[in-house]
């Protein structure tokens, strides 16, 4: 991949990296957006976390000993096996359910980048958010 071919990439992972860091929480998902059909985004989101966790198995040496992190993946990894039909979801319902559904994964990542980041700190004590990504 030349570097003009792998300057997105790049800037995604800066921009991700900045939302980590962010003091006021400020890291959202890449998903798709309200104008495709909920079921779209619901696949979207399924395969968004099947590629987070399959990004932190890549990671080098991460252990994950902390019970709520692994509560957290193990969620994360029931999401990952989401399937709908456009059919299963059309009500107002389920429009509200999808938007607590990505706010607890995004709530879920940033609890896991603070833990991956600085393990065995408490929260009140960790730096802010911060990705192992950009600093090598």
């Amino acid at each position: 991949m030349t570097e003009q071919e792998s300057e997105p990439l790049r800037l995604l992972a800066e921009e991700t990296g900045r939302q980590l860091e962010d003091a006021n929480f400020g890291f959202s998902l890449l998903l798709p957006g309200d104008d495709e059909s909920l079921g779209e985004r619901a696949m979207a989101l399924g395969e968004w976390c099947h590629s987070f966790l399959v990004g932190l198995g890549l990671g080098e040496g991460i252990e994950v000993s902390d019970e709520s992190v692994q509560e957290v993946l193990a969620d994360l990894t029931q999401i990952s096996k989401v399937s709908s039909q456009p059919e299963d979801c059309t009500t107002e319902e389920d429009e509200a359910s999808y938007a607590e559904l990505v706010e607890y994964v995004r709530v879920a990542v940033l609890m896991v980048n603070e833990q991956w980041r600085f393990p065995g700190t408490p929260s009140s004590e960790a730096p802010p958010f911060c990705t192992k990504v950009l600093k090598n």
